[in-house]
């Protein structure tokens, strides 16, 4: 019985999946390291899956820790920066790197660094080649803004629905209200903040579409599983993640979620 609850959460999962890849041809998931092979050896490095029912802070659920992994690792293909990937599966992780545990952390030869946000800001200012922030301080600053608004207000929010929406675990009612409320208040506060044209803070791809393409499709997808309606269909996220479909970087995230995806499952079943 245990092992069929198993199967019924993971294909939840991978309808989910199938939904994104459908919009953009990616999905954050992907237990993966990254090594930057330049002169600094830059390294991120994220655990593997663990078991859909177990819950934790530490980022490792894969639809909690791949988005913002996926995410780190979009931004250095957006910039070229080069890099390899390592496979560590959840109790492999370096808490010499990581303290908490928590995925994805990066290592160079400076030091390391947890907190994604974090690594974002120290590669853009470490390789300043294909810039995803502007050179105006106040349009850098708006470009943050809608950063911090996809995680904090939006996905963190959100996340409260994941157990029930993808891993098969139950979300009480008084949380689904509480949440469902917040959600709708901080949706229509992105709105105002966003501008689709066509990249979500103008006309030049940014870190804050780094974090949309992962972040928005759980959004929608959570939403739509429990309360039975996207709370992004007003926004024109669709079209969005259609377009940034068409970027190789995208494509490459997405291509290389399927494998590691497939090898989170084979690993499940050994």
């Amino acid at each position: 019985m245990a092992s069929q609850a198993v199967n019924r959460r993971w294909t939840r999962v991978k309808d989910i999946f199938a939904v994104y890849q459908r919009a953009q041809s990616c999905k954050p998931c992907g237990p993966c390291c990254l090594r930057d092979a330049c002169t600094n050896q830059a390294r991120t490095t994220i655990a593997s899956p663990i078991q859909p029912t177990e819950t934790t802070d530490a980022h490792t659920l894969r639809l909690r820790g791949s988005n913002y992994y996926n995410k780190v690792k979009l931004a250095l293909l957006e910039k070229g920066v080069p890099f390899e990937e390592e496979l560590a599966w959840v109790g492999q992780t370096d808490t010499d790197a990581s303290p908490l545990g928590k995925v994805p952390y990066l290592k160079t030869d400076e030091g390391t660094l947890c907190e994604s946000t974090v690594m974002l800001e120290y590669i853009e200012a470490k390789y300043p080649q294909h810039p995803l922030l502007p050179a105006d301080p106040f349009a850098a600053a708006k470009v943050r803004e809608l950063l911090r608004y996809l995680e904090l207000h939006l996905e963190l929010v959100a996340r409260n629905l994941y157990p029930e929406a993808f891993f098969g675990g139950k979300v009480s009612d008084s949380t689904k209200e509480k949440t469902g409320q917040q959600l709708e208040k901080n949706v229509a506060a992105f709105a105002k903040l966003t501008r689709f044209s066509p990249f979500i803070a103008g006309d030049t791809f940014t870190l804050a579409d780094c974090a949309a393409l992962v972040h928005l499709p759980l959004v929608g997808s959570a939403t739509k599983i429990i309360y039975g309606r996207d709370y992004l269909a007003d926004l024109p996220v669709r079209a969005y993640l259609k377009h940034l479909g068409e970027r190789p970087t995208v494509q490459r995230v997405g291509a290389d979620r399927k494998a590691n995806t497939e090898l989170m499952l084979q690993r499940m079943k050994a």
